[in-house]
């Protein structure tokens, strides 16, 4: 049966590439990664594959699927999303990646998240927040809606009304919570009811980091 690493072998070989002058190409830094992922002894994280489908113009759905054409046709990115938060879409869409963030830098969105990126998944390729970046989420304080390890991408340009769903800091302490207001004040609701909700008291800090726009728990 094919598999991702025969794929990738197969485009190395198409370009007339060796494993160390591939690696090179693709900004790894030894060659043994590349038989790792050929002998399928290692899995290539998604932003490896997404990094090879830009650099050689394949197409990454054939990449991870082994289905379509080889080649790329037309510049985007195609793959099954599962689940969108607050509206349905269709299950194939053009799609783009968006890094996912092992933790949320102090002077989010100023400060440069580099350093903090530890895989990348896809979002709807229409969806133009170029800040756009994605959690794996800690803990049920949103279950069932968000579940635990579920993946969930973050829009800071998009404002958050009451009602909906964001990331927030408050007094230094990030989560990811239900905004609402209601008679004046201000609450952070999870979704699990053996959490209390929190309160904005007077002297508290809220900074709101962005809305949650996209939940995929595959991909």
């Amino acid at each position: 049966m094919e598999s991702i690493g025969s794929r990738i072998k197969e485009i190395r070989k198409a370009k007339g590439l060796n494993q160390k002058g591939f690696a090179k190409l693709i900004n790894l830094k030894t060659a043994v990664t590349v038989s790792q992922y050929e002998n399928n002894k290692r899995k290539p994280k998604l932003y490896i594959l997404v990094n090879i489908a830009q650099k050689f113009n394949i197409s990454l759905d054939w990449i991870i699927t082994g289905e379509g054409d080889m080649y790329k046709q037309g510049g985007d990115f195609k793959l099954t999303i599962e689940k969108k938060i607050e509206q349905t879409i269709p299950l194939k869409i053009l799609l783009r990646p968006v890094p996912v963030l092992n933790t949320i830098p102090a002077g989010f969105p100023e400060t440069p998240v580099d350093d903090y990126v530890i895989d990348w998944v896809l979002i709807p390729a229409e969806f133009t927040d170029l800040k756009a970046f994605a959690l794996i989420i800690d803990g049920d304080s949103m279950a069932p809606r968000i579940n635990n390890k579920d993946i969930v991408v973050i829009s800071p340009n998009t404002k958050i009304f009451s009602g909906q769903i964001g990331v927030f800091r408050i007094n230094d302490e990030v989560t990811i919570r239900k905004f609402l207001i209601e008679e004046g004040k201000t609450y952070l609701v999870s979704e699990n009811s053996k959490y209390a909700p929190i309160i904005l008291k007077e002297g508290d800090e809220l900074i709101a980091i962005g809305r949650a726009v996209y939940q995929l728990k595959k991909f």
